[in-house]
């Protein structure tokens, strides 16, 4: 999906953070050691993949400014090897590597190091910056900030720059193709959701609901989720981030979908809240309408200029005046018990995807983010959450997430 010119342009982008004079290194990561014998699956630095496209392991992406005009991209790989493609199959070639991220200065891993203190050596005018991430992994038992301290000493570079937020502040403004890799993402969770749906007609635990969830997105070639996907039923959704979905299902509870796939390592982030019976009861029904109404209503306020602190206020001050209206809660200052999270969060390349941590900061034509209220009743075993997933544009806001049934009638006249 994303193209060479897609890549270089990003990659210009970035160059142009960077002063004059100077070397930055982004790192991909290595996998992490599970035991002895095993490792972890890889996970890729989201900001190497935002520059490159490429999910490779134990690789180097070295960006060389030397002035306005002149500046070079390498990439340092290890180079594809009969033992490796025995066991994991085929690697990427340097034709793959240039037919997807456009960088064209690929050089073998292993020599990276000479051409590491070469460089500090005979250009100690260069300032040194790092993509830096302080437990990302770069050797088996090396951490990124350990790699540094040890190079940068060895070479006489006491300081270094950390340009991480430089890539993060592009990220958070999603391309046409980004947004298209995140609504696929969308489509095959919808999907998903569908099927697990249906599973609640026979399914009697939890675990078979996430079991029909997973096949689906596994079916449409979808290997890998976002996140964990947390099916919870009855009581378990107050639990915002409910780990083990083994209990019994309950026909007259709700159930709690907060599930996202991943395509090209852009994740969705999709909450649905539905009835194990296909109906809502009368109080199930009041609680669902005031997240429904409090969902809808902050969607309506998102526009560039707006904050997420903005948005978190409004949905507090919404769900409070709901809440008490519906006789749900006395006083208003109850709500922080039944609705204690944040209203939204960026999306992206990650779930909760990097920010430069300001919530404050104004939304811009660009960002993607969720909107998540939720009620959560311990004493009545009912919690409710509907998250959608919106981009930011110039005249107000796009829901991404729209074909996933969250109206009331949609719901109950679901067929099976």
């Amino acid at each position: 999906m994303f193209t060479p010119l897609e890549m270089t342009t990003r990659q210009k982008k970035f160059m142009k953070t960077l002063a004059n004079k100077c070397i930055a290194f982004v790192f991909s990561g290595v996998s992490k050691l599970q035991s002895d014998n095993a490792q972890y699956d890889f996970s890729v630095n989201p900001n190497f993949y935002y520059l490159t496209g490429l999910d490779l392991e134990n690789s180097i992406l070295v960006f060389i400014k030397h002035n306005n005009t002149r500046s070079e991209v390498l990439l340092f790989t290890p180079p594809p090897s009969i033992e490796k493609a025995r066991w994991l199959g085929a690697m990427l070639t340097s034709d793959d590597i240039i037919k997807q991220s456009g960088i064209t200065n690929i050089n073998d891993r292993v020599s990276f190091e000479d051409f590491f203190v070469s460089f500090l050596k005979t250009n100690s005018e260069f300032s040194v910056a790092f993509d830096f991430h302080e437990e990302l992994k770069v050797a088996k038992a090396l951490s990124l900030k350990n790699y540094i301290e040890e190079n940068l000493l060895v070479n006489n570079k006491a300081k270094y720059l950390d340009v991480r937020n430089n890539i993060v502040a592009l990220r958070m403004i999603k391309s046409d193709d980004e947004v298209a890799a995140i609504k696929m993402a969308l489509g095959v969770t919808s999907v998903a959701i569908t099927e697990a749906r249906r599973a609640l007609k026979t399914a009697k635990y939890e675990h078979e609901v996430l079991a029909a969830y997973l096949k689906s997105t596994i079916s449409q070639g979808v290997l890998k989720e976002g996140f964990p996907p947390i099916i919870a039923a009855g009581k378990n959704a107050t639990i915002l981030h409910y780990p083990k979905p083994l209990d019994a299902l309950n026909h007259n509870d709700l159930i709690l979908f907060d599930v996202g796939a991943s395509y090209l390592h852009y994740s969705a982030d999709v909450s649905r809240t539905y009835p194990i019976s296909g109906k809502y009861s009368l109080l199930q029904k009041k609680i669902y309408k005031c997240v429904l109404e409090c969902n809808k209503y902050i969607i309506s306020l998102i526009k560039p200029g707006v904050s997420l602190v903005d948005l978190q206020n409004e949905a507090s001050t919404f769900l409070k005046a709901k809440s008490v209206a519906a006789g749900l809660l006395k006083e208003k200052d109850e709500i922080k018990n039944v609705y204690p999270h944040n209203i939204s969060h960026h999306l992206g390349l990650e779930t909760h995807d990097a920010t430069l941590g300001e919530r404050n900061a104004p939304l811009v034509s660009g960002n993607v983010i969720t909107v998540e209220p939720g009620l959560y009743f311990d004493a009545l075993g009912i919690g409710v959450r509907i998250e959608d997933v919106v981009l930011v544009t110039n005249n107000g806001a796009e829901v991404l997430s729209k074909d996933i049934p969250k109206e009331i009638l949609g719901i109950e006249f679901f067929k099976v």
